[in-house]
């Protein structure tokens, strides 16, 4: 008889990804479990109470009767503000969502605030978003016990636990643009304002330059605008003009702006508090710092971070109900964080041991394997939508694949290096999503010209919302091949760092995002020597544009949100050290080189010392990369190691520059 564990949880939980490093995963794959134990997971980012309510009130009865325990890990997400609270999940609700449905009246709401990656949004106004009450986020959580109990499930509760040391106000409205003590990001250069003294401020103190910096801000304060740039423009700049203060070391002065920065309606309250609270530790006042970091916390309704609040009502609940509880203050610490809310690899194993242990409790054990299947729909289920993860994220095109191919055939007939105008793709009755799918594609160093998809078919997949997964299904099929030739090789990357997923590894990813079934997969040609050269030549040119960033921290801190859900559904949903750097960029040169080397063995091209060069010189920037990532954190100073760590990079980006003869 199968059993089932109903996994009710947010990204925390979710079971996606090549890396399994997530608790359940982890848990699946041990000899624990009863025979034909099913794990039934709707996890995934942005789930709320609401939603997890929605998604068990979705399931049949039968379904339900079979469930012996239900696994709730949730709070991250009802903490964040949002312009739709979904509020109170309620059986007159999944009624009436149902008939609408069936009538399809319901319609994916829009949003009114646009979070732009480096764009000034002059429109926003953060008053139209609250977060959850931590009255519904109790309500949706009991409603789930009570069905439970019912059904005679046994629960699990985690009483939740987020990052306090991360950075606050990260997901919403113009937060790129504030400056934050001690995060010395390097941003001025890639964001767009229609205020150029902004940049030139921005540049000013980014390069240290902190007097001039303060000049110019000071020139902005003046006279900022604000019909043009909106009401949070002089509040933005006058945070940064009390940051550039402590820079300089003028920490009253500084201390005394954010009071007044805070008192203002429309002051970012959770970043006012950070820089107080960095500027006091800075002072060596840790009783005040950690103060003003917990009102930072407390504050902040911009990122996934469960609040107290919250917790109190996790505690409240498992106090109250028959319900087993895992109490996350008790065993994770703040190392086992790199990101917001989600546990590193360690954290992730310490995790799994206590829930392994709380099954067992209930009778939950035994000595096979279970199985995870995943029943993904979106994070706005508790309002009604229920589109399946592939149509509501839009990862397939809707356009037939027989078209598709056709439209990729007129493009490339008409693309002589530049890209098209809109209404050039207009003329030729080329849909956008042609042109931007190319441009991704090309950042594999793989592909450098429209000549490189000359045998390639087309599919839905290709270009929908993560063209990525066209780079899966090409690599699954070249992997496979040199998999059953040469293992070695593949071997050979994998010694020190794990650099070449498998190719079954890539097929399971572009399942999951894309539910296609048949994966087409790509014609394997031969390469020839010219190809692998102009290959060669792209990873050169690559990896010295990526070591002449340096190194990438707080950058990649600062710019989370952007990257963060695209990355993890190549990796996982797990914090990783990697997180500091641009891994997925230096996994494709990987890639990239083992095909490369295997067709040069394979046809006898005598091209050894150029990939060797550059193979060692991969590996000398991944051991850089990991040795400093292990290292730096948000809570201690950083500033001698990332000159180290710049210093390092230095090197190989000096080697690669004068010794290469590309």
């Amino acid at each position: 008889m199968q059993k089932t564990i109903l996994i009710l949880g947010d990204s925390t939980s979710a079971s996606l990804g090549m890396n399994q490093h997530t608790h359940h995963m982890i848990l699946a794959n041990k000899n624990i479990w009863p025979l034909n134990t099913i794990i039934l997971n709707c996890s995934m980012p942005g789930m709320t109470s609401a939603d997890c309510n929605a998604f068990y009130k979705k399931l049949s009865i039968e379904k339900k009767k079979s469930i012996q325990a239900i696994f709730i890990y949730l709070g991250n997400c009802d903490t964040i503000a949002v312009e739709y609270p979904k509020k109170r999940y309620t059986t007159y609700k999944h009624f009436k969502y149902n008939l609408f449905n069936k009538l399809n009246k319901i319609d994916k709401k829009k949003l009114k605030n646009s979070l732009l990656l480096f764009e000034w949004n002059k429109n926003i106004d953060l008053t139209r978003e609250i977060p959850e009450t931590s009255e519904d986020f109790e309500y949706n959580i009991r409603n789930i016990i009570s069905k439970a109990n019912y059904y005679n499930s046994k629960v699990i509760l985690v009483n939740t636990k987020a990052n306090k040391n991360f950075l606050p106000g990260l997901a919403k409205g113009n937060f790129l643009f504030y400056k934050y003590f001690g995060i010395k990001d390097k941003l001025a250069s890639k964001i767009i304002i229609d205020d150029p003294r902004f940049i030139s401020a921005l540049q000013y103190h980014e390069n240290e330059e902190y007097h001039k910096a303060l000049k110019q801000y000071k020139i902005i304060l003046e006279d900022p605008i604000e019909v043009k740039m909106g009401q949070s423009y002089p509040l933005m700049v006058l945070n940064n003009y009390a940051v550039c203060l402590a820079d300089l070391g003028k920490f009253e002065e500084a201390k005394e702006l954010l009071n007044l920065y805070l008192t203002e309606k429309f002051s970012r309250k959770e970043i006012g508090y950070y820089n107080q609270a960095m500027i006091e530790k800075e002072e060596n006042n840790i009783k005040k710092s950690l103060e003003n970091l917990e009102y930072s916390y407390e504050s902040d309704t911009y990122m996934y971070r469960i609040r107290k609040p919250y917790q109190d009502v996790l505690s409240k609940i498992i106090n109250e109900e028959k319900v087993l509880s895992i109490d996350l203050e008790k065993y994770i610490k703040d190392f086992h964080f790199q990101d917001h809310c989600h546990l590193l690899p360690s954290g992730q194993i310490l995790l799994s041991k206590v829930i392994q242990n709380t099954y067992a409790k209930i009778g939950i054990k035994g000595n096979e394997k279970a199985k995870i299947v995943n029943d993904l729909y979106n994070p706005d289920l508790g309002n009604g939508n229920i589109s399946r993860f592939e149509k509501y994220f839009k990862v397939n095109s809707s356009i037939n694949v027989q078209r598709l191919n056709k439209q990729f055939q007129r493009y490339f007939n008409n693309f002589q290096g530049q890209s098209l105008e809109e209404y050039e793709l207009n003329q030729l009755n080329i849909s956008n999503s042609i042109q931007d799918a190319y441009f991704y594609f090309l950042k594999h160093p793989l592909f450098n010209n429209k000549e490189d998809f000359n045998e390639i078919n087309f599919i839905k997949s290709d270009i929908g919302r993560f063209p990525e997964n066209f780079h899966y299904r090409f690599l699954a099929s070249y992997i496979k091949e040199i998999e059953i030739s040469h293992t070695n090789l593949i071997q050979s990357y994998n010694e020190g760092q794990f650099l070449i997923h498998c190719a079954a590894d890539f097929k399971k990813i572009h399942l999951e995002q894309t539910g296609l079934n048949d994966l087409t997969c790509v014609v394997i040609e031969n390469f020839s020597k010219s190809r692998l050269e102009i290959i060669l030549e792209s990873i050169n040119q690559k990896l010295i544009a990526h070591l002449a960033c340096g190194n990438t921290f707080y950058n990649r801190i600062k710019t989370t949100i952007f990257w963060y859900f695209r990355e993890s559904l190549r990796f996982g949903f797990h914090s990783r050290h990697s997180m500091n750097y641009d891994r997925v960029l230096l996994e494709n040169i990987a890639e990239s080189l083992l095909i490369v080397e295997y067709f040069n063995k394979k046809n006898n091209y005598a091209i050894d010392s150029k990939i060797s060069f550059l193979k060692d010189n991969l590996f000398q920037v991944i051991k850089i990369h990991e040795k400093y990532s292990k290292s730096i954190n948000l809570i201690d100073k950083n500033n001698s190691l990332l000159i180290q760590y710049d210093n390092d990079l230095s090197k190989i980006y000096n080697q690669l520059s004068k010794l290469c003869t590309y």
